[in-house]
């Protein structure tokens, strides 16, 4: 099913994520700070139009990211790194570190490992017919950056025609983060808002993002920063899962 790739992390997005049918949007434009396009439909040469049409159409991807998690009952609940490895058309590997433990998620098109290596424990369950499938089995499994997953997911639906009401997306200038100079936008689809930072020079590939909810039930607030790797060179053994010496398969349940 993976036709095309979706921002389906980090296709991520995370990336090859969906399998939705192509539909050639009306010409609208992002123009001044400020200005959006109301029902959300992302049009060619948008920036981030682009960004998904470089991740969709990359064979592999690298990339690191740095993130924390903050509510208004506490400044800091979670913090750490995922590093990334995608290939097309359904093999990826993510390492996830955080202040909890450390997680790594491996699929190789038929199977999804989640492996606790501190625990020596690991769970294996069928992976899905795309590498955003699977993520979204992993998210619902065990939360694994799932609001980073959501925002290549939303992008990627707001490539396609959608009526009214669906989604919006604001321009707000441009700003530096770190040495880069980015563009910065606000994307809205019912509940859920991110602001994106894409690189200004070259290819716009995401240089931060924030993910909330609005919609009042929570306030919680993720950031994530990213640094995307020219390397593209992953070794086959990347995607391939090994028991280590002394680990267990377990039930996902045995996984806390």
């Amino acid at each position: 099913m993976l036709k095309r790739w979706t921002i389906q992390v980090i296709w991520a997005l995370l990336f090859s994520f969906s399998s939705f049918a192509q539909v050639d949007p009306q010409p609208q434009e992002i123009s001044e700070v400020g200005d959006d396009i109301g029902d959300a439909v992302l049009n060619a040469g948008t920036p981030l139009r682009s960004m998904h049409d470089y991740l969709r159409d990359s064979p592999q991807l690298h990339f690191m990211t740095a993130f924390r998690v903050s509510s208004p009952t506490s400044a800091l609940r979670s913090q750490g790194t995922a590093e990334f490895f995608i290939r097309q058309p359904n093999s990826f590997r993510v390492e996830v570190s955080s202040t909890r433990r450390k997680t790594v998620y491996i699929s190789d098109g038929a199977t999804l490992t989640i492996y606790r290596p501190n625990e020596r424990k690991f769970v294996q369950v069928s992976a899905d017919d795309s590498i955003l499938g699977t993520m979204y089995l992993a998210t619902g499994l065990l939360r694994i950056q799932a609001r980073m997953i959501d925002f290549f997911w939303t992008i990627d639906y707001l490539t396609i025609s959608i009526g009214d009401s669906e989604g919006k997306i604001t321009s707000m200038g441009s700003e530096k983060i770190g040495k880069l100079e980015c563009d910065r936008f606000k994307v809205q689809r019912f509940e859920d808002t991110w602001e994106v930072w894409l690189e200004k020079n070259g290819t716009p590939l995401p240089c931060k993002l924030i993910s909330q909810r609005t919609d009042g039930t929570s306030l919680t607030s993720q950031v994530n920063e990213f640094t995307w790797m020219d390397d593209k060179a992953f070794d086959a053994e990347t995607f391939a899962f090994s028991p280590p010496e002394g680990s267990k398969k377990v039930q996902l349940s045995d996984l806390k």
